[in-house]
């Protein structure tokens, strides 16, 4: 079994930011899926690292596109463990509830408690 990693990033990116770029120096590739749409000039200066795909989400649309996106992938890639890094609490709190359903998912709290 291999593992695939996402992060989401919904409040902030600094932190997500980091963390892709720690598993991309160690040739593990990533997702990262970003609440809103940026500048061309951010978006350029996020998406630029090899092994880190970006996929930017406006907000209205970014929770049914979790979930459907994340619903896909443990279709598509039944031998998958998924680690899914999470930048808001809330996010994290619902996305347990999706782990019943799915228990080859690890879910990280990539946000410090506030």
């Amino acid at each position: 079994m291999y593992k695939r990693y996402v992060l989401i990033c919904e409040s902030g990116w600094r932190r997500i930011r980091e963390l892709s770029l720690d598993l991309a120096n160690k040739s593990i590739p990533s997702t990262v899926l970003i609440e809103g749409l940026v500048d061309r000039q951010i978006r350029t200066m996020i998406t630029r690292h090899k092994g880190i795909d970006s996929i930017f989400i406006p907000e209205k649309l970014f929770a049914p596109f979790l979930f459907i996106y994340l619903t896909l992938a443990l279709i598509i890639f039944p031998k998958a463990a998924f680690s899914i890094y999470i930048s808001k609490e809330r996010t994290y709190n619902r996305l347990t509830l999706f782990k019943k359903l799915f228990p080859r998912i690890e879910l990280v709290k990539a946000y410090d408690k506030q």
